[in-house]
């Protein structure tokens, strides 16, 4: 969803902050996650952070996804919401 909305890959490179991939999957898991930028609107950071859950269960599916993106269309405040970011 990161890339998706920003439209650049996860900026995180493995150097010396990570020893290697592993280390880097490890601190992925624990909850590293890149910035998301102070003019995001509320409802797309909302959508990431759960994209992001810890618990697979919790994280929407593609379909889901693509369900949230077709109401938003629908919705006033969201797309107020959208034109303001």
């Amino acid at each position: 969803m990161w890339e998706i909305l920003y439209g650049k890959p996860v900026p995180f490179e493995l150097n010396s902050r990570f020893q290697s991939k592993l280390q880097f999957q490890i601190q992925v898991c624990n909850g590293l996650r890149p910035h998301i930028y102070e003019n995001t609107a509320k409802c797309f950071a909302d959508l990431i952070k759960q994209c992001w859950s810890t618990d697979p269960k919790e994280r929407p599916t593609a379909t889901e996804i693509c369900d949230v993106f077709a109401e938003w269309q629908y919705s006033e405040s969201i797309l107020f919401e959208l034109a303001e970011s």
